[in-house]
């Protein structure tokens, strides 16, 4: 190989190494994009000793991280004002962290605190530890869940009632490759439905990012699982397709080939 050919050969090397950084560098920042949105929480606590609590107004909401559960923000009651669902630290015993909710089996535990109380002279501290509270479901599914149960307050708020809270759905897709079953050179259809939750998603193999409901007609040179990875509530979250490809169109053409020797001539 002459000194040339290594030039234009480094040349493609190079170029190519540059075009998968930056696919790279693109789906990473989708995904990162993807993450960084919270899903608010819906509806009202109750306590019999303060009355209402709401969730959210034109000022205040409380928000879930759909990656790892944790609830952030500030209800209010018009009774003992701002309570925060994210305080920092100072936990009064275990579970030593806020609120959130398990993404797994939608348990919700951890501490908020009412801002305004005033634990000197022997006053409320305003701590309230969720006891006893969960969703209506449990792992994904397609519905919105409600969350159920209690938190305790001590004297001032007493028991505290996740009374009508509504949580966002967690993500499920439809995700499937028709036919699954190819031959060499034929061609087969992913198509996915993710309407209910996903807010982006992406399909590997240099697929790259793709609508939330859509599909794709391709030609692989042989089998492949195909991930269509979503973001959402919950997310992200892997949904796999496969399509087996055999040999029996390549076969065929092989042995219906025809061919005939010649002899140079003298």
């Amino acid at each position: 190989m002459n000194k040339k050919s290594i030039l234009i050969l480094l040349f493609i090397i190079i170029v190519l190494s540059a075009g998968f950084l930056y696919f790279q560098l693109i789906t990473a920042k989708k995904i990162q994009a993807a993450v960084n949105v919270n899903y608010n929480l819906s509806g009202w606590l109750w306590s019999s000793n303060i009355g209402w609590v709401s969730l959210g107004g034109s000022n205040y909401q409380v928000v879930v991280n759909p990656i790892d559960g944790n609830l952030s923000g500030y209800a209010w009651s018009p009774n003992i004002g701002w309570i925060n669902f994210a305080p920092a630290s100072g936990f009064p015993n275990s579970p030593n962290y806020s609120a959130k909710i398990n993404l797994s089996n939608g348990a919700l535990s951890g501490w908020m605190k009412a801002t305004q109380a005033d634990p000197t002279n022997g006053g409320w501290d305003g701590w309230v530890k969720i006891e006893n509270a969960s969703t209506t479901y449990s792992g994904y599914n397609n519905n919105y869940g409600k969350i159920a149960g209690f938190a305790w307050g001590n004297l001032v708020i007493g028991w505290l009632e996740f009374y009508d809270v509504a949580i966002p759905p967690l993500i499920n897709c439809d995700f499937s490759a028709n036919p699954n079953n190819i031959s060499f050179g034929e061609r087969s259809a992913l198509s996915w439905d993710c309407s209910s939750a996903a807010t982006s998603c992406l399909i590997d193999n240099s697929i790259g990012s793709v609508s939330i409901i859509g599909s794709k007609t391709i030609s692989p040179s042989k089998t492949r699982n195909y991930i269509l990875t979503c973001q959402g509530f919950g997310g992200p979250r892997d949904f796999t397709a496969n399509i087996s490809v055999g040999t029996g169109s390549a076969t065929s053409t092989l042995r219906g080939f025809k061919y005939k020797e010649v002899r140079p001539s003298r």
